[in-house]
């Protein structure tokens, strides 16, 4: 991964060895710099990660490492009061980062500094086959045996793992690697697990993990590879995603239906789904319902490409406290026919590939979303999508919408105007309007006018998906 780094040389614990800097934020007094340094490095404030290329995927995908992760090392640089801040604070070196750039000693370094706090440990190879060579033939296996012990030796701390492998070899993983992520696996410890883009479920089967693996987790992240899926249970957050394309469809990768329905019916405190699928496949599932409880604590669903998985999960699903619902739709994938019947506690609510749902769209927001606050539109993969007279009718059925985002949705000023000022005229005006495509002036002064909040996305291939943006919770939720 291509991101900015400190050198290995680290200033020592010593603050004499940091040059004194001269800036105004040196000024404040311990108690902001501590907030100043935790919120710099808080998660939640990191969700724009890293991009890299990806030649598989055809463009850039998001990483397993964000823009803040060297911050700490940055801060014991700045000066030596800065120096002695972020070293005493144990909470900004808990994200640790193995990607093979880096000696051992650094992450020894950040393992000391951590103390005793909850570790979230990522660890990235893109290009893996240095790891997959013969022992003889790897020049750093000391260094991953040294990786490895450290990790071990921390095992009690580590909550959050996320493994990278590209794995475009052929040849087996290094034994300490297996023997490594198998007992990550097992701790009890471990409570939320992300792994990405294994292209080979070989890897995943070279772990040997079984049913007895993840006791106690709760978050799982699972892209294009393969785990015990009798072992999970009692999840909180679930995100599945598989590609099929460039393998054979039948590897065991994805879990069968019945594996998947158990998945969720033995997690029935789930808070947050997610399904995707990717080049068109639909998925190796009989279309008989599931049998599933009621999840009362689910609150975000989300189909990404994933128009079988809708098709047939949404007759069964039941879910009183839903609040934020996203569909996206592959371009083959046929209009959806199924209702859309979510309860009225809904209030924010997505539509990627509006072609392919306008008419249940429609019929749904008819039924009287009293709570929806937040309505969100972009057009098909074919550029098909356009906010109609009967949406504009729609919508006016929710009394509290004050957030419409379109997306490269094909829109009439005039509707846009009139749906503005009926709104205005009931009592019920919309607080903002999003455009990703140019508008008149004209249009943008009239809403202006209506005390509609416009904003506009400029155009450019660069930039983030406006979806992604809006489930990165920057969005109107």
């Amino acid at each position: 991964m291509d991101s900015p780094s400190p050198s290995d040389s680290l200033p020592s614990d010593n603050s004499r060895s940091v040059p004194l800097a001269e800036c105004y934020i040196d000024r404040l007094n311990d108690d902001l710099l501590h907030e100043v340094i935790a919120y710099t490095t808080a998660e939640e404030n990191a969700e724009e990660d890293i991009k890299q290329w990806d030649y598989r995927r055809g463009g850039k995908t998001k990483g397993i490492f964000t823009r803040c992760d060297h911050f700490p090392e940055y801060a014991t640089l700045l000066s030596r009061r800065w120096n002695v801040i972020a070293i005493s604070s144990p909470a900004i070196w808990t994200r640790i980062r193995i990607d093979g750039k880096h000696l051992p000693s650094r992450l020894k370094l950040w393992l000391d500094r951590a103390a005793q706090a909850p570790l979230d440990v990522r660890w990235s190879y893109v290009n893996a086959e240095n790891y997959i060579s013969a022992a003889d033939e790897w020049e750093g296996l000391r260094d991953l045996e040294e990786y490895t012990a450290l990790l071990l030796s921390h095992l009690d701390q580590i909550a959050h793992l996320s493994i990278d492998f590209d794995q475009t070899g052929t040849r087996d993983l290094p034994e300490v690697l297996r023997l490594t992520f198998s007992a990550i696996a097992r701790s009890p410890h471990l409570q939320s697990l992300d792994l990405h883009r294994f292209i080979q479920c070989k890897f995943c089967r070279q772990l040997n993990l079984t049913v007895d693996a993840f006791p106690n987790l709760r978050i799982l992240t699972v892209d294009d590879s393969s785990i015990p899926w009798k072992s999970l249970k009692n999840l909180k957050r679930l995100e599945l995603g598989w590609i099929y394309s460039e393998r054979n469809m039948n590897d065991g990768t994805e879990p069968s239906w019945e594996e998947l329905q158990d998945l969720l019916a033995s997690s029935p405190d789930l808070e947050e789904i997610s399904l995707k699928h990717v080049d068109d496949f639909q998925g190796p599932y009989s279309m008989t319902s599931m049998q599933l409880p009621v999840f009362h604590h689910l609150h975000t669903l989300r189909f990404n490409a994933a128009g079988e998985l809708c098709r047939l999960l949404l007759p069964s699903l039941r879910a009183p406290n839903l609040i934020t619902v996203t569909f996206r739709f592959n371009a083959t994938d046929g209009p959806l026919t199924t209702p859309i019947c979510f309860p009225n506690t809904l209030r924010s609510l997505k539509i990627a590939s509006l072609n392919h749902v306008h008419d249940p769209l429609v019929f749904f927001l008819q039924s009287g979303l009293r709570h929806l606050v937040s309505l969100a539109l972009e057009r098909d993969h074919d550029n098909r999508g356009r906010f109609t007279v009967d949406l504009v009718e729609a919508t006016m059925c929710c009394e509290r919408l004050g957030h419409l985002d379109l997306w490269r949705v094909d829109v009439d000023g005039e509707l846009i105007e009139d749906l503005a000022r009926r709104r205005v005229e009931q009592n019920m005006p919309l607080e903002s309007i999003c455009f990703r495509d140019p508008v008149s002036p004209v249009l943008v002064n009239r809403l202006v006018h209506l005390r509609v909040k416009v904003i506009q996305i400029p155009m450019e291939e660069d930039m983030p998906d406006r979806l992604g943006y809006l489930l990165s919770g920057e969005g109107h939720d």
